[in-house]
């Protein structure tokens, strides 16, 4: 017997295996495989990484906490 010569409607169908919900990454996991595995693009955008005008490079959240070092005070437009 070949596997060719299996009728079709002789094998079972049966449902798909649901999709396992899986939590997303934190920040800091990201961070530990960018260093290490490396990371997608999405989970890349995701850090949201932004750039404050003093240079430093800082992610979306930490940057509510982050000391600039541009004094404001001297700028006209603000």
């Amino acid at each position: 017997m070949y596997v060719t010569d299996i009728d079709s409607e002789s094998v079972p169908v049966v449902k798909a295996p649901a999709r396992l919900q899986t939590k997303r990454p934190t920040v800091s996991e990201l961070l530990r495989r960018l260093d290490s595995q490396g990371i997608t693009e999405t989970q890349y955008r995701a850090l949201s990484i932004v750039k404050c005008e003093c240079g430093m490079i800082v992610t979306q959240k930490a940057f509510d906490a982050h000391t600039c070092i541009v004094d404001l005070s001297e700028r006209e437009d603000f």
